[in-house]
């Protein structure tokens, strides 16, 4: 599969003070939230925008951000669009050309690794997913066949049947393939095992 077909989507919140990750700064603190967030945001675009893999492609909220952001690298930076989430991934599936792998901002250990081996799975699967621990998923990627047409509605987002309802939308047959299982970062739980791992030297490798 050529590398300049393979786009990768980053579905990204500007790092603003005391806006986003509610659940998180609910038990850390609004200031912590913010550094988190802004040196995970920070650490996924300098790693993964490499273009001589993939097109690395940022859709960024809120939309009045654009006009605001200074230029990231590689990164073509695009607005994310309004409605839910399902909304906006569907805005950029169809975007975009050939297969697609979308990631959010909730797990700063994602490597280029992890992308490289979603896209190759890709060549033999309909659809790529990376479960996380709630019922959803970290990374899911897209073949866009023409049986792929709407796999974001209906989805229950931010529910323990995330997952197996986008999966169910792609139709009976279809070929999926589950990369390993992983915990969003989105609360104050997440955010100690993520230090312990830090701590402990077993964090996957950035690279």
């Amino acid at each position: 599969m050529p590398h300049h077909n393979r786009t990768l989507v980053l579905m990204a919140r500007q790092p603003q003070f005391g806006v986003g990750k509610r659940r998180l700064a609910k038990g850390l603190g609004n200031y912590k939230t913010w550094l988190f967030y802004r040196r995970s945001f920070q650490g996924l675009v300098k790693r993964l925008g490499r273009p001589e893999f993939w097109q690395p492609y940022m859709a960024l909220t809120p939309d009045l951000a654009i006009a605001n952001q200074r230029p990231l690298g590689n990164w073509q930076i695009v607005p994310q669009g309004s409605g839910d989430l399902g909304d906006r991934m569907s805005l950029h599936l169809h975007a975009t050309p050939g297969p697609v792998v979308f990631i959010g901002t909730d797990l700063p250990e994602i490597s280029v690794a992890d992308i490289r081996m979603a896209f190759d799975e890709l060549e033999n699967s309909d659809a790529v997913f990376g479960p996380a621990e709630d019922g959803g998923y970290w990374l899911v990627g897209l073949k866009k066949t023409p049986k792929i047409i709407d796999p974001f509605h209906p989805v229950r987002w931010s529910s323990t049947h995330t997952l197996d309802d986008t999966i169910d939308n792609l139709g009976v047959g279809a070929r999926v393939t589950l990369l390993d299982e992983r915990e969003d970062i989105d609360d104050l739980r997440a955010y100690d095992h993520w230090r312990k791992r830090r701590k402990a030297n077993v964090m996957r490798p950035y690279r």
